[in-house]
């Protein structure tokens, strides 16, 4: 009788064994993921066409500078398609060495949502075949305009000669109007004045006045770093990037806007991805 329950235990682990093999074996799934275009075609379509058309009207705007294309990607946040979608600019600071990555994603946003796109040249270090290659990949609608970044004042010569070739397209200058000779500021949209090391309210003020001898407020961005902070005339201390906007909303006359700088520090946060600079957007912007 032992003997009988002995194998009969023997033939029940045999066939469980089998039945686990053959039957329940995991079977590996490709993960779907649909985003709301694919969930929803008409309600994503109608929204990014309020997107597109709220962009067109007066606003203060804001501008990221983007860290493209790095040599190692550590996550989504190093990926123009992650970054909000009420960006009005991004700045591409690898634009000289787009990814197909960077490529298929600006397609995504400039179409969808309308963010302008924009190149930035070193005018400290990019040779003439540099700004060349810009204009370039502007006039051929890869981009929506450039940027220059410049310790000094550019070749004013280069300024104009780039200024015509790239036609209507946005043109910034990434440093104070009042380092440019009077004769080519008028060429730049806007002026990204760095206020990455401002502590308070005075700090932007100056940056602001000496700015304004040469250009109009409108045309005055200040730009920060997510990390920083950036305390008010009322002594309330805020991050950078919503302290910034606070600043562009108080000054009369209004500025024309914030820039944030390596936008991909503002990546992770517990509730919501960029939540500094969706912040920043809704107190230049509250209906957005």
């Amino acid at each position: 009788m032992k003997l009988k329950y002995i194998v009969l235990a023997a033939l029940a682990l045999t066939f469980a064994a089998t039945a686990c093999s053959d039957w329940n074996e995991p079977e590996a799934r490709s993960p779907q993921v649909n985003s709301f275009k694919e969930r929803d075609p008409q309600g994503y379509a109608a929204y990014t066409a309020a997107l597109r058309q709220w962009k067109q009207t007066p606003h203060q705007v804001t501008v990221a500078f983007l860290d493209n294309a790095p040599e190692v990607s550590v996550s989504e946040r190093d990926f123009l398609r992650s970054l909000p979608d009420s960006l009005d600019f991004v700045v591409m600071r690898n634009a000289s060495r787009l990814s197909e990555y960077d490529r298929t994603d600006m397609r995504l946003v400039r179409n969808d949502y309308g963010t302008r796109v924009l190149y930035r040249i070193d005018c400290d270090a990019a040779t003439p075949d540099g700004w060349t290659a810009a204009a370039s990949a502007v006039k051929a609608g890869e981009f929506d305009g450039v940027v220059l970044a410049s310790a000094t004042a550019p070749d004013a010569a280069m300024v104009e000669t780039l200024a015509t070739a790239i036609g209507g397209a946005t043109l910034m200058f990434e440093g104070s109007p009042s380092a440019l000779p009077g004769q080519i500021v008028p060429a730049f949209s806007h002026f990204i004045l760095d206020a990455t090391a401002a502590k308070d309210a005075y700090d932007i003020e100056m940056a602001v006045r000496l700015a304004s001898l040469s250009a109009d407020a409108s045309r005055l961005l200040l730009c920060v770093n997510p990390s920083g902070q950036l305390t008010d005339m009322g002594g309330v201390t805020r991050n950078a990037p919503a302290g910034a906007a606070v600043a562009a909303k108080a000054s009369e006359p209004q500025l024309g806007g914030i820039a944030i700088t390596d936008i991909a520090a503002d990546y992770y946060d517990a509730d919501i991805i960029y939540k500094r600079t969706r912040g920043a957007i809704q107190i230049l912007n509250p209906a957005k």
